[in-house]
């Protein structure tokens, strides 16, 4: 019986996870087909929320190890400053990371054959710093999570 309820309770979470990537990917999805219609550079929805969910659920895939390490290493004494500087640079790497797996995915929706520094280039310029904020966005997420289950605890007690 305690398998099954942590089962569901996983799933339910699961479910959370996918559901706010999902409703994050769709209001940029949004953005974006309102945006390129009004500078007269029309898409179709579909395309909007092809390009939106596949950045989105990326993200969404890029924040579990992003997760893990937030909860391995939280922004805290006695560690404050080793943690910071692990998280600095997985901000790096997930930013890096997130740029090469959209070069990858830019290239295989590509009408046309394009080299991967061709659409890698633009994005460093485009989302490197956007993406070291939405790390540090999940990092602050996973923080208070902790912080609001300590306090939890502390009153119960």
């Amino acid at each position: 019986m305690a398998f099954r309820s942590r089962l569901q309770k996983a799933r339910w979470r699961w479910g959370l996870y996918v559901a706010f990537w999902t409703l994050v990917g769709l209001s940029f999805a949004a953005q974006l087909y309102f945006a390129s219609a009004q500078f007269g550079n029309l898409i179709t929805w579909r395309r909007a929320v092809t390009l939106a969910l596949s950045d989105w659920y990326l993200y969404g895939l890029l924040a579990l190890p992003a997760l893990w390490l937030a909860r391995r290493l939280p922004l805290e004494r006695p560690f404050f400053w080793r943690s910071l500087t692990a998280h600095l640079a997985a901000s790096g790497v997930f930013s890096v990371a997130f740029m090469a797996l959209r070069a990858w995915i830019g290239r295989l929706e590509a009408d046309a054959p394009i080299t991967f520094a061709a659409v890698f280039n633009p994005l460093v310029v485009r989302t490197f710093h956007f993406n070291v904020v939405i790390y540090w966005m999940v990092v602050a997420f996973r923080q208070g999570l902790d912080y609001y289950r300590k306090y939890r605890d502390r009153e119960m007690r």
